[in-house]
């Protein structure tokens, strides 16, 4: 069914940077079969595979509604010049320098991208009076002394540049909406997996080294644990709290959106090693810098607006991404 605004008489336009990312091509795929026009940026930075990227950019041109730009958002008048032609309902902002293991070749792009990119669509959303949901991260949360994290912590100890730069996105928003009327909701992501995810991303290398039967390193612990996020959990949340932004519901400025509920890393690769019938060699290695012993979401608030918060239990992901990987060798 075709989405329009009542006034207008238009479908309703969404904006996402990052389009050809993990999350922005699941959310853009979503968007477009519920009747959504889109239009996507994204640069291509060669973080991983380019030709991952193309795939998925090609995929989306499938559809008539959707409309790529090959743009750099720091490129202010680019994008302002996209907000003017297109007059998106909503943007939703994932461009981003992933990773929160620094090189230090990366360090410049976290601060362009993730800094000055993010402060550039900030800035146009508010002149435009244009709704901006944006991607943080549980990294903010660092080695947050309470556990399960919450919204409301005040103890936030980011432990990377990355999560630093995402804590800092937050409070640009933050600022934007107390002074100058932006209407934005940011999204504490954890550990969000599944089908198609960054080929740099710890299930994948381990699915890949556990089919080779290639060694993996290991950093931490039996308690080193993660709360694991299946896309297809994230991508329905995204769209609700969309359906709310188009209604004019209040929301609240920031949502964790995890599992609440922690696997310890061994679990992962023992359940990995279970589907793929393959066992491998482990090496044990300290946490590196930026790493956290343990992310735990409290995604209760979540829960109390939308009445949902992801819930496929590890062992059912994992199995549709080891199906899918099996599928794609």
């Amino acid at each position: 069914m075709t989405i329009t605004n009542n006034d207008k008489n238009r479908t309703k336009c969404i904006l996402i940077t990052g389009v050809a990312g993990f999350i922005g091509s699941y959310l853009a795929h979503k968007f477009l079969k519920n009747g959504y026009r889109v239009v996507g940026i994204d640069i291509l930075s060669d973080y991983y595979d380019i030709l991952i990227k193309k795939k998925r950019v090609l995929e989306l041109e499938q559809y008539c509604s959707f409309s790529y730009y090959f743009d750099d958002i720091c490129d202010s008048k680019r994008f302002h010049m996209l907000c003017t032609k297109y007059k998106p309902d909503l943007v939703v902002h994932l461009a981003a320098q992933a990773g929160v293991i620094v090189s230090e070749n990366l360090i410049p792009n976290y601060i362009k991208s993730n800094i000055y990119g993010t402060e550039v669509v900030v800035q146009e959303c508010s002149h435009e009076h244009i709704p901006l949901l944006y991607a943080s991260s549980s990294s903010v949360y660092g080695d947050c002394p309470n556990i399960p994290f919450r919204e409301t912590d005040l103890e936030l100890r980011p432990k990377s540049l990355y999560a630093s730069s995402k804590l800092h996105n937050e409070r640009i928003a933050e600022f934007y909406h107390k002074h100058l009327g932006l209407t934005a909701v940011g999204l504490r992501f954890f550990s969000i997996y599944g089908e198609n995810m960054r080929p740099d991303m710890a299930i994948s290398k381990f699915t890949s080294a556990i089919y080779h039967q290639k060694p993996i390193t290991l950093y931490g612990d039996d308690n080193t644990a993660r709360d694991f996020t299946y896309i297809h959990d994230l991508i329905h949340i995204m769209l609700l709290i969309t359906q709310k932004f188009l209604n004019k519901e209040s929301l609240a400025p920031i949502y964790n959106i995890g599992n609440q509920s922690p696997v310890p890393i061994t679990q992962v690769i023992e359940i990995l090693s279970s589907l793929l019938n393959k066992t491998t060699k482990i090496t044990r290695m300290p946490l590196r810098i930026g790493e956290s012993q343990i992310t735990h979401s409290d995604s209760s608030l979540l829960y109390q607006h939308f009445k949902y918060c992801p819930n496929t239990p590890i062992e059912e992901g994992l199995r549709n991404y080891t199906n899918w990987y099996l599928k794609n060798l």
